[in-house]
């Protein structure tokens, strides 16, 4: 896909986006059968392109999953309840949730730069939603606010699968032949990962005895990453 096509793409993405709070509140119906038929229809887009899934359950899947669907749930919610203004001016202040796990959990540095540019932008907004009068029923200062912290729970494991997934992509192109560029993740797992092995001991030291070829493999592995490092 070349640039062009993917900015059209990603303006289109956009726009589509930004109408759902109008469509939720145009729609007569609950918001639970909003949400579910709102997921209902993408996953029968996606399912065709995903293959057959692997690694169903996992930490990640499931916490993502949680945010995720949490996240679409409450906001549909709040958007039936109150004005979709304010669920989304509450939902998006996920950022910040982000910007705390991330230093929390992944042990990143959240710089002061990005604590100030996230200031501005919740400012900027807020500002600019008080600018009309925030209406909230109880209900909706119930599930408004909840929205938040499943969008930014939703974020960040979103985050951590696009840094793995990144950093794969990375060890094929920068330390494998190019054979080996057309294995998936789980192929890469059981050829490279999960070689089989046996530890001996002789002469006093403990040596780890694997097939010959995947010596040379792991040799020329070791030896293209200290070039990529030092490069």
């Amino acid at each position: 896909m070349s640039k062009q096509n993917a900015l059209l793409l990603m303006i289109l993405v956009t726009l589509i986006w930004s109408s759902n709070g109008l469509l939720i509140k145009l729609v007569a119906w609950s918001p639970m059968s909003i949400s579910g038929l709102r997921s209902l229809f993408p996953a029968l887009v996606l399912l065709p392109f995903l293959g057959k899934p692997r690694h169903l359950v996992s930490f990640d899947t499931l916490m993502g999953g949680l945010g995720f669907a949490g996240a679409l749930t409450t906001f549909v919610i709040a958007t039936k309840l109150t004005t979709a203004a304010n669920a989304i001016f509450l939902q998006l202040t996920a950022p910040v949730y982000v910007a705390l796990l991330s230093g929390w959990l992944l042990g990143e540095r959240v710089r002061v730069l990005d604590w100030v540019i996230t200031g501005i932008i919740l400012s900027g907004m807020l500002l600019f939603f008080l600018a009309t009068t925030l209406q909230l029923t109880v209900s909706g200062e119930i599930y408004a606010p909840l929205s938040v912290p499943y969008a930014g729970l939703f974020l960040f494991f979103f985050r951590v699968g696009v840094l793995a997934y990144n950093a794969g992509k990375l060890f094929l192109r920068n330390t494998l032949d190019r054979s080996w560029s057309r294995y998936q993740a789980q192929t890469l797992r059981w050829r490279f990962y999960q070689t089989a092995g046996k530890i001996v001991y002789h002469a006093g030291s403990v040596w780890l005895k694997i097939r010959r070829e995947m010596a040379g493999l792991f040799s020329r592995v070791r030896y293209r990453n200290w070039e990529f490092a030092n490069g």
